[in-house]
């Protein structure tokens, strides 16, 4: 196959789109996988040309985008949340950790921190509004069932009944 004839494909190609139809996409897919060593040799060919997409797609396409990655050696922490981030930092100072993995470590720790620190303070709202509820109800013998008469203010206060100032 000719360079013309793929660059025809490919513009083929980037015309379906996503409405395409099913069997022309399986269609391409397997043009493709038929003539891959000629596609990539024109590839090659174009990035060694200074064609800064086929450099970018034959780069993107051969080597794995980076992850993050595990602890090598995980450390056993103990005790309170920050005792626990003072063992990454001894760790990290003696280079059993790199600064990635502090970073990580410490960003959990700080986490489960702020996840035990919020569930704490719902308890104790919780508690609050129950005892909060409780004080709704009157309680017994607290409340004096009784009328007080105040006189306006520059009169005598009452002395007998409720008419008389």
């Amino acid at each position: 196959m000719k360079a013309d004839s793929l660059t025809m494909t490919a513009k083929a190609i980037d015309c379906l789109g996503s409405d395409a139809d099913a069997e022309v996409v399986a269609r391409a897919r397997r043009m493709i996988e038929t003539n891959i060593g000629t596609i990539l040799k024109v590839m090659i060919d174009a990035a060694n040309a200074g064609d800064g997409l086929a450099q970018r797609l034959l780069i993107e396409r051969s080597i794995p985008i980076a992850k993050s990655p595990t602890l090598r050696q995980p450390i056993d922490l103990t005790g309170t949340i920050p005792q626990k981030v003072a063992q990454v930092r001894d760790a990290l100072a003696k280079g059993d950790l790199t600064l990635d993995e502090a970073k990580a470590l410490t960003d959990t720790l700080i986490a489960e921190q702020t996840v035990a620190e919020n569930a704490a303070v719902v308890e104790r709202l919780n508690q609050i509004e129950r005892q909060l509820a409780g004080l709704d109800k009157p309680a017994r013998g607290n409340v004096i069932d009784a009328e007080v008469e105040v006189a306006p203010p520059g009169l005598p206060a009452p002395r007998g009944g409720r008419d008389e100032f």
